[in-house]
């Protein structure tokens, strides 16, 4: 059974080390059999949240923008965060991201979190409240995390692996993932979400 996953991206800076976990998790999707999606808050450059697209008393006064990426929300079966953790917390451009669409795009799929730092911590302190976040979105945070710890030793700028065990416990990972996203899309089939 095809899976949609959308990879989101979570920084926006400068030098972003985003950049290269993301072209290694985005060549481990690229042997699957599922569809991916990336998702780059920079590239989307929305402006601070005002009114989420769930505010909007008439949707079409929403800017298509956010109907677009709604529509890729909806359209998913898993989500995918690669994040860092700024001053030991979620990104402001992806709090941001995420706060513009209502719980329900997010309701009932699985999400997984791979985050990452500079320092031994690999990211896990964002990753705690992340979770928070996207289980209050409606997600399902799935148990394994896949932490990178001194991300620009472990990484090359073009996504390969300097540490031969970054692609087994990702593989691990994913199959978690698809694990989780597959068997609640068949639950789906039998007991529709209330």
């Amino acid at each position: 059974m095809p899976l949609k996953y959308l990879v989101i991206l979570g920084s926006v800076r400068d030098n972003r080390n985003g950049l290269r976990v993301s072209k290694f998790i985005l060549e481990k999707l690229s042997h699957l059999p599922h569809e991916f999606k990336l998702l780059d808050p920079l590239e989307l450059n929305l402006p601070l949240v005002r009114t989420p697209l769930h505010f909007f008393k008439d949707p079409k006064e929403a800017p298509q923008i956010l109907h677009s990426i709604n529509k890729d929300i909806v359209d998913s079966d898993a989500f995918l965060i690669v994040t860092p953790e700024y001053n030991q917390s979620i990104p402001p451009a992806l709090s941001n991201l995420l706060n513009y669409f209502p719980p329900a795009s997010y309701a009932h799929k699985p999400s997984a979190i791979c985050c990452y730092s500079i320092s031994m911590f690999g990211g896990i302190r964002c990753s705690i409240q992340l979770r928070g976040m996207l289980i209050e979105l409606g997600s399902v945070s799935i148990p394994s995390l896949f932490s990178i710890s001194k991300v620009t030793e472990a990484l090359n700028e073009d996504g390969t692996a300097n540490d031969k065990t970054m692609d087994e416990r990702c593989d691990k990972f994913l199959k978690q993932l698809e694990w989780y996203a597959m068997a609640i899309k068949e639950h789906k089939k039998t007991i529709p979400p209330s």
